[in-house]
């Protein structure tokens, strides 16, 4: 018996061994740590997108500057670990909730972004957190998915003083609205995402005190947020042409806090991705696709003081029939794109009027601006949307409520999803 204990015990030790050998850090001492997390619902979780990633080569092509949220080489998340279940899961490299996140692509486009601007030694900390399925209300300040994301930021804090590091979080990456929307729960819901950025703010600010966090040129904590687009899979029935569509107030009032505060960047819309079964979970490539935009915003945001707020319109005019959008853009021309993102009738425009009639006759895109001919002289209550279309329970680049509107950009922002009452 007593051999079989010394057996057991010398096992455990080498077990012990083994788990703090994997799991350790191994950021370099006197290094500084970019923590740019990614927050949210299923899709910033990634699920059912089949890891496509080969993250040893992203590793090595980074020059293992790419880190998870140990401070090393592990990427995965489940949302109902606990942070010690989680480590054993990676540890033991569990697959069966180990999906493709926009988090790699966002890290390596941001070390990247640092060489470039010569920086070599700085490493990049990126890691998906969250909670599938779950509303803004049940993520916020106090809820177990919050308290783990300030877990996780506490261990990132605990091991840059170890090692004498110095941690930047410039951002943090917003992918959640769908539950919110499907379930007609979306009341202020842009007053709900400011409150969500004020409260991690003040939150972080006392996880990393004194002057070791740095939020940016502004010192503040932004947002970088996505748009969702899965109007057409709401409980509650969706009716694209009806002059009120309730299932655009959340990427609605998603886009305009990246219009109207300060604190908030645009990433992208997700309609221009490929949906898993055609529903609401983007695939592997376009988590890929996700991260790049992510990326980019808090590059631009971190060395330029760009804040990025995509394409959308920035005023309507009307003249006889026509009504003529001029947009906002980072790259002129404005193209169609129908290779990629299938064609939608009037490339995803349409006009409303309270009387149920359909007016828009025809679409013209100019370099900066856009053209929407009308059967009439447009009325000072009718409506111009934008991406508010597609089949019924359905999602994506394909039959899902889209667009074909994008700017020239080499990363081309496509155009958001809007909804804009006319004025005479």
């Amino acid at each position: 018996m007593k051999k079989i204990a010394l057996i057991l015990a010398l096992l455990l030790i080498a077990g012990a061994v083994y788990i703090y050998c994997s799991l350790r850090s191994d950021v370099p001492e006197g290094a500084t740590i970019y923590v740019v997390p990614v927050y949210g619902q299923s899709l910033a979780l990634g699920e059912e997108a089949l890891p496509v990633t080969p993250l040893d080569s992203l590793f090595a092509a980074t020059s293992h500057r790419l880190k998870g949220s140990e401070l090393n080489e592990q990427f995965g998340y489940f949302d109902d670990a606990s942070i010690f279940r989680q480590r054993v899961k990676l540890l033991l490299r569990r697959k069966t909730r180990f999906f493709e996140t926009s988090a790699a692509m966002l890290g390596a486009t941001l070390v990247d972004s640092l060489s470039a601007h010569g920086d070599r030694r700085s490493v990049v900390c990126t890691f998906q957190a969250g909670q599938g399925q779950t509303g803004i209300d049940y993520m916020s300040r106090g809820t177990n998915a919050y308290n783990k994301l300030l877990d996780q930021l506490r261990e990132i804090a605990a091991t840059a003083r170890r090692r004498g590091c110095r941690v930047v979080m410039p951002a943090f990456c917003w992918v959640q609205g769908e539950n919110d929307l499907v379930w007609s729960t979306d009341s202020a819901y842009g007053r709900r995402l400011q409150r969500f950025r004020e409260d991690l703010e003040a939150d972080v600010r006392t996880i990393f005190p004194d002057e070791n966090a740095l939020f940016g040129p502004r010192g503040r904590l932004m947002c970088v947020a996505y748009q969702t687009s899965a109007l057409a899979i709401a409980e509650d029935g969706y009716q694209s042409d009806e002059y009120v569509c309730r299932q655009l107030r959340v990427p609605c009032e998603q886009l305009e806090l990246v219009q109207t505060d300060s604190c908030f960047l645009v990433s992208t819309p997700v309609y221009p991705f490929t949906v898993m079964r055609e529903y609401v979970h983007i695939d592997g490539r376009g988590q890929q696709q996700l991260g790049r935009y992510e990326g980019r915003a808090v590059a631009e945001w971190l060395f330029a003081g760009h804040r990025r707020t995509g394409l959308h319109p920035r005023q309507t005019r009307i003249s006889g029939d026509t009504i003529f959008i001029d947009f906002n853009a980072e790259k002129f021309p404005l193209q169609l794109d129908t290779a990629f993102v299938a064609k939608a009738e009037n490339y995803g425009f349409s006009v409303v009027a309270p009387s149920g009639v359909q007016p828009l006759r025809g679409v013209v895109v100019g370099d900066s601006a856009v053209a929407l001919v009308c059967s009439s002289r447009p009325q000072a209550d009718w409506k111009v949307r934008y991406g508010v279309n597609g089949q019924r329970g359905k999602g994506g680049r394909l039959h899902g409520p889209r667009g074909n509107l994008r700017e020239s950009s080499d990363l081309p922002d496509y155009c958001a999803i809007f909804e804009v009452k006319l004025s005479q």
